[in-house]
């Protein structure tokens, strides 16, 4: 008879069985638009730059302006205060209007403290993009129309700037098709657009939930997309994550320093830039520009460093050194490469450092300005630069890997409390991931900040202490915030610990206070008392005046999508080119139903263990109701093929993102419809240890029915003699045993009955 132990033994296994499986079954990724409030890590923002900036830009010859003979030898009437259009568009449905609000006033104070800082040699005329190379697919090589266009690339939909956004025809030229001999175009595929007036560089922005707003610490992005005859960026766009912009996360502060950094990036502070850097002058002709040739070395310690004759000189006065060739370090943490942003160990709260930190840490340093001063774009008015702390008259070898390994102010070598180097914040000893193995102390608790304990306030600042009340007790050192003021012209200051008397702190010598035990350190009158800066204070002088048509506009381009289209694939090939991919999908897509390619709009696309996941939109709603059966069976009869690297891909899942419905599609209908006969996926390895897992659940039930059986045959061998039977007795027979077989945990529930759901 099966006892109970058996039936625990057959109940775990299955148990196992099936918790293994809907674990290896569940997805990996979460989709890009589900909107998920990230954990929030407060003013630790960082920067993706490097990760998303395009690798190649197209190129647009500008008209700039002439000087007049009188202005031809003062560069500094020539250039003019830079004019930057903000465009907003492609907002994340609800467009709300206090999202437009926020975008609106961090953008428009970060563009307003660049005017005031960067002058450029001004556009003539509107501000007109170039279209891509890739729009035409053929070119006349010789003849009356050489160079001109006769035929269009069979993927061309228009002109992408960054995450699917497409640049607005009225802001790009035209582009028609010619016969060989024809003084007239043969068509015109798209009309010239009226360009941006009274304009040097668009900023296209939006706050769309993709994918890197899923990551912790990214409160936004950017990136530049088109270049002048110059290599200067004219165009570019930010997109804010969504989810920081909510009221109890966001702080417009923080959030104009985060929109500051983007555009510097935009403007040129770019690894894929520095390269590009030119040496301009003004003459006759206007303006003339060289490359200025390779800024970017390696020293003999393995670090990258810019250097640029205005960098160099900067650097030399931060650091009170006297150097021609010091150059200041990147951050290279991936080793071997450099980045768009300093090395934190020695531009630590710089603008550009990888990691922002507090506003009232971040610094906008004359070392950053002078990287634009060098780019050959911009005049720099150096008045805005802050005084910056980190690393003041150090000596160049402050600028050397192994610096942090002093004991200076500015490094620390324990885990203890204590302050931040400008003793502003209480902070704690830490490194991280750009620091290259140094540790600072980093800022955990503000003492600027006022609250009703009296604890910290406005005038507050970070002592080593250990205070205790008049008992007995010991307390070892660590931050704590008491009221201050400096006096005497700043040459003193004072601190005061609750209902204490102001006392006299002496930089270097332990200071008591009446009625406490222990003692208060006095760090340098030059770091209590220092003059105070942010860069925000920019916003407060006096206004410029900038000819200029409105600084904000908006794109109709939003109010176009109507439908978003998921489609994945089983994917396989090396070293993807996402561009070709792309191509490729749209061949496919235009294969299968007849729409204009300008109606598809490839938004993402997501490569992850072997699923590549394309997202598309701007298909109308009569364009839906006449051809999504056509997608949904190419889907399902796997006749979605993708051709790429001379292999196929076919395509085993289709689903309408729920919460864009277009008016009178079924959505329950259409949410999502799986391949039942997927293709077999590559071996990851959870899917190795899904397969060890059941592999070894199943010998552990084939066991255990093999011991089961032999216990049975036991049994019945181990059978008593029957009797003797005699006509007086009664025979009866044992009741048969009834084994129950196990379900069997491969059904496959039919088609009809399957749903699936993203």
């Amino acid at each position: 008879m099966l006892q109970w132990p058996n039936y625990k033994l057959l109940f775990c296994c299955v148990a196992m069985f099936m918790i293994t499986v809907v674990i290896s079954m569940s997805p990996e990724k979460e989709s890009k638009l589900n909107g998920t409030t990230p954990t929030i890590d407060k003013y630790q923002y960082k920067c993706i730059f490097d990760d998303i900036q395009l690798t190649s830009q197209s190129t647009t010859t500008l008209n700039y302006r002439h000087p007049p003979s009188r202005e031809k030898r003062s560069a500094d009437h020539v250039y003019q205060p830079i004019r930057i259009k903000n465009v907003i568009g492609n907002l994340d449905p609800p467009m709300e209007s206090e999202v437009i609000e926020k975008i609106h006033n961090v953008v428009g104070a970060a563009t307003t403290i660049i005017t005031k800082i960067f002058k450029v040699y001004p556009v003539q005329g509107p501000l007109i993009l170039s279209r891509s190379a890739t729009a035409c697919s053929r070119q006349f090589l010789y003849g009356v129309n050489m160079n001109k266009c006769a035929a269009t690339s069979f993927a061309y939909t228009g002109e992408e700037c960054l995450d699917g956004f497409m640049i607005p025809d009225d802001h790009l030229e035209g582009l028609s098709l010619w016969t060989e001999t024809g003084s007239e175009p043969s068509e015109v595929v798209f009309p010239n657009g009226v360009g941006l007036a009274d304009t040097d560089i668009v900023l296209y922005l939006k706050a769309e939930h993709t994918v890197a707003c899923n990551s912790k610490q990214i409160f936004a992005y950017a990136a530049s997309c088109k270049l002048d005859q110059f290599n200067r960026p004219i165009a570019g766009l930010v997109n804010f994550c969504p989810n920081y912009l909510k009221e109890d996360v966001y702080d417009e502060k923080e959030f104009t320093l985060v929109a500051l950094h983007e555009i510097f990036h935009i403007l040129g502070f770019s690894q894929r830039l520095f390269d590009t850097f030119q040496v301009c002058s003004v003459c006759e002709e206007g303006l003339h520009c060289e490359d200025r040739g390779d800024i970017v070395y390696e020293d003999a310690a393995g670090q990258i460093r810019l250097h640029t004759p205005a960098v160099s000189l900067a650097a030399q006065k931060q650091w009170n050194c006297t150097d021609d060739s010091i150059g200041v370090p990147l951050e290279n943490k991936n080793g071997g490469s450099s980045s768009s942003h300093w090395e934190s160990q020695v531009m630590l709260g710089s603008l550009m450092a990888p990691v922002l930190s507090e506003p009232h840490l971040t610094f906008l340093d004359e070392i950053t300005l002078s990287v634009f001063e060098d780019s050959g774009w911009y005049k720099v008015n150096y008045e805005y630069a802050e005084e910056y702390p980190w690393g003041k008259g150090q000596g160049c070898e402050f600028a050397n890997s192994d610096y942090c390994l002093q004991d200076t102010e500015y490094f620390c070598n324990s885990s203890n409390s204590g302050c931040h180097y400008l003793h502003e914040d209480i902070a704690t000893c830490a490194s991280d991931e750009y620091l290259s193995g140094c540790s600072i102390f980093k800022s955990q608790k503000w003492c600027g900040a006022v609250n009703t304990t009296k604890e910290t306030n406005a005038t507050s600042m970070c002592y080593l202490s250990n205070l205790l009340p008049t008992t007995n007790g010991h307390s070892e050192l660590r931050g704590q915030c008491y009221l201050t003021r400096c006096i005497n012209n700043s040459s003193q200051y004072e601190i005061k610990v609750n209902n204490s008397q102001w006392i006299l702190c002496i930089p270097g010598e332990p200071v008591t206070i009446p009625g406490y035990i222990g003692e208060v350190h006095c760090p340098p009158v030059n770091v209590i008392c220092r003059d105070k800066t942010s860069i925000l204070d920019i916003l407060n002088t006096s206004p410029i005046d900038i000819p200029t048509s409105p600084l904000f506009s908006f794109t109709t381009q939003a109010t176009e999508i109507q439908t978003i289209i998921s489609i994945q694939f089983n994917f396989s090939a090396q070293d993807v080119d996402h561009d070709q991919v792309k191509v490729a999908f749209l061949s496919s897509i235009c294969h299968l139903i007849p729409v204009n390619r300008s109606s598809v709009v490839i938004s993402d696309t997501y490569l992850d263990q072997g699923i590549f996941q394309f997202t598309f939109l701007n298909l109308t709603t009569q364009e839906v109701m006449l051809h999504i059966d056509t997608l949904r069976s190419a889907v399902i009869n796997q006749e979605f093929q993708l051709y790429y690297q001379n292999q196929s891909f076919t395509a085993y899942q289709f689903t309408i993102l729920p919460h864009l419905w277009t008016e009178g599609i079924d959505a329950s209908l259409y949410t999502t419809v799986p391949n039942t006969t997927r293709d077999i996926p590559q071996f990851t390895p959870s899917l190795l240890f899904a397969i060890v897992i059941i592999g070894c659940t199943l010998l552990t039930v084939l066991f255990a029915l093999a011991v089961l059986a032999l216990k049975m045959v036991k049994q019945q061998a181990m059978v008593a003699p029957l009797p003797t039977i005699s006509m007086d007795v009664e025979v009866t027979c044992s009741p048969r045993v009834h084994v129950k077989e196990p379900r069997n945990a491969y059904q496959v529930p039919s088609r009809e009955n399957t749903s699936t759901f993203i």
